[in-house]
C-alpha cells in the first residue's frame, strides 16, 4: 500500500513538473519578439468559402502592420490565392481580415508583421 502510494505521488510529481515546463515553453513562445506583444491567425474554410483573419498587437507604442497571405497546397507547393493588409499606429493593434470562395483542398494562411517600421518581422502560418 505504502508503494502504491509512493507510486501516485511520484506520478503526481511528474506530471506537475511536466505542465510547468509547457506552461514555460508557452510563455517563451509568447515571449519570442522583443517589440511584439502577439500575432494572431484564424483561418475555417465553411461551404468553400474561406474565412481568415489575423493580426499584431506591438509593444509599447509602435507603429505596426500585417498582411495574410492565402495558399492552396498544389501536390507537395503551395500557389498563392490572395492577400489582405491593414496597418495602425500609436501602439494600436493591426488587424485584417477577408473571404473568398476557394472550394475545396488544403490552405495555408500565413500571417505577416511589421513591427515598428522594420525592428522586427513576427510571422504565424495556419494550416487547414
Amino acid at each position: 500500500m505504502k508503494k502504491t502510494l509512493a507510486t501516485l505521488a511520484l506520478a503526481v510529481f511528474l506530471l506537475t513538473l511536466l505542465g510547468a515546463s509547457v506552461a514555460m515553453a508557452d510563455l517563451y513562445t509568447t515571449r519570442a519578439y522583443q517589440y511584439t506583444d502577439s500575432i494572431s491567425a484564424s483561418l475555417s474554410v465553411t461551404g468553400g468559402t474561406a474565412y481568415c483573419s489575423g493580426s499584431v498587437d506591438p509593444t509599447g507604442t509602435y507603429s505596426a502592420s500585417v498582411t495574410l497571405n492565402l495558399y492552396r497546397q498544389n501536390g507537395s507547393s503551395w500557389t498563392y490565392i490572395t492577400s489582405w493588409s491593414g496597418s495602425a499606429t500609436g501602439g494600436a493593434k493591426a488587424s485584417a481580415s477577408g473571404n473568398i470562395y476557394v472550394g475545396s483542398g488544403t490552405f495555408k494562411l500565413v500571417v505577416k508583421g511589421n513591427v515598428g517600421n522594420g525592428l522586427e518581422y513576427p510571422t504565424i502560418t495556419k494550416t487547414k
